[in-house]
């Protein structure tokens, strides 16, 4: 027990020592943080920009298939307004060899009217929309949805004439006659605002015709719809090489992590350092422990025996003093009046005894006061001698008595120590009476 004490008494007492070792073990540690932390961060800058150049490649394509794919949906969608038109315009299915036209022509009078606002407003009503509007989906078969392009008209100052192109001579004189139909209604409607229109029909035929310059349109439109399907296809062909390039590029090319990461120095450094205290802490008391117990130390009493000393007393933390003080002192003093035997006298002996602390530490010392006073119980004179005192007043003490009882602590006396005192011993004719140990 007194071994193990006296091992946290060596660490405090090197307190110093261990200091300087753990700041020591910090700095370097700090040092290394510093380095790696630089080494770290020129890694990763190095790393971050490939990630960037990576992801912004990467980005490139993704946007470059956006846009080949938003102009391919543009491409797709006239391309099908265009195939509609081309299979379901009234225009398209025409003959330009034998074009049926339907053709009426209105004279516009009355009193105090605004001939010309009205046959402007028809003519507008029947170009713009509002015809087509009006005649709804029951008429389909006319080609109503695309009358736009089939329907001409010419107006002066009091007449307004309309025709109409279709591809057969029924649907022509229909067409004409509904588009008669929807157009007195309609001068009916506006007679509100330009006055009472008489809207008188002049003539309505039906002829044939030939027109050059209709199919030379269809064909052009026919043109258009095959650039919009070749459009289409290279737009997807397009999109497949951009999918195929990225494809290839993110394989060859992807980062392990795509984390961009950013080491901090002072973090570094400190977690370095914290990690430097402890280390150099744990070594510091290692090494103080080490040398301690390789320091060939006195740890029981049976060390001392070995060195051919008589164990007269033993000081335990736990059992106190085995025996006790005075009885162990009755046996010196015994031992300094008979130098051979150890009988219980109470004659005290003359020239006393020394008590040669090899230690010195607190402990000794109080156990040297107790037998100090047991001792004098005795008659007996007795002198402390410190063993780190090589004055001349020590010796003297030491050859004014004659004889000597080593103290010895488990722990802080060393064997050595021990060894030495002997040597002296013998040199100067002390005669050492034997030990008493603290453990």
């Amino acid at each position: 027990m007194r071994y193990v004490k006296s091992i946290l008494f060596t660490v405090r007492r090197n307190w110093k020592k261990l200091c300087v070792i753990t700041v020591l073990f910090a700095a370097v540690l700090a040092a290394a943080g510093y380095w790696k932390a630089n080494k770290d961060i020129s890694s990763e800058e190095e790393r971050n920009e490939t990630i960037r150049t990576y992801l912004e490649q990467v980005a490139r394509y993704e946007e470059d298939i956006a846009n080949s794919q938003k102009a391919q949906e543009e491409v797709r969608k006239n391309r099908d307004e265009w195939q509609s038109y081309v299979d379901h315009a009234t225009f398209m299915k025409l003959d330009s060899e034998n074009v049926y036209v339907g053709n009426v022509q209105f004279s516009v009078t009355g009193e105090n009217v605004n001939i010309w606002g009205a046959i402007v407003a028809m003519n507008t009503y029947v170009t713009q929309g509002g015809l087509r509007d009006d005649v709804g989906e029951e008429y389909a078969d006319l080609g109503v949805k695309y009358w736009s392009e089939l329907i001409t008209t010419s107006c002066d100052q009091q007449t307004f004439s309309i025709s109409i192109m279709q591809p057969t001579e029924d649907l022509a004189r229909r067409s004409i006659e509904l588009i008669k139909e929807r157009v007195k209604k309609y001068a009916e409607t506006i007679s509100q605002t330009y006055g009472p229109i008489v809207l008188v029909e002049q003539d309505t035929s039906v002829f044939i015709k030939s027109e050059r310059g209709i199919l030379d349109t269809q064909n052009y439109n026919r043109e258009v719809l095959k650039n919009y399907k070749t459009n289409y296809s290279d737009y997807g062909d397009r999109i497949i090489n951009q999918t195929n390039s990225m494809n290839q590029y993110i394989e060859n090319n992807k980062p392990d992590s795509l984390e961009v990461r950013h080491t901090s120095m002072v973090k570094t450094v400190v977690i370095f350092a914290v990690a430097g205290l402890f280390l150099g802490l744990w070594i510091a008391i290692g090494i103080v422990l080490i040398d301690y117990i390789a320091g060939n130390r006195v740890k029981s009493e049976e060390d001392v025996k070995k060195l051919g000393l008589e164990i007269l007393g033993v000081n335990d933390l736990k059992k106190g003093f085995l025996p006790d003080a005075a009885q162990t002192a009755v046996g010196i003093n015994g031992l300094l009046i008979h130098k051979e035997t150890l009988p219980l006298l109470d004659a005290p002996a003359k020239n006393g005894v020394a008590l040669y602390d090899i230690a010195k530490s607190e402990d000794t010392v109080k156990v040297c006061d107790e037998y100090t006073n047991a001792l004098k119980d005795t008659g007996c004179a007795v002198s402390y001698v410190d063993s780190a005192d090589n004055g001349a007043d020590s010796l003297k003490e030491l050859l004014g008595h004659g004889s000597a009882v080593i103290v010895a602590s488990a722990g802080d006396s060393r064997i050595d120590k021990i060894q030495e005192a002997l040597r002296k011993f013998d040199h100067y004719g002390i005669k050492c009476l034997g030990a008493i140990v603290l453990k």
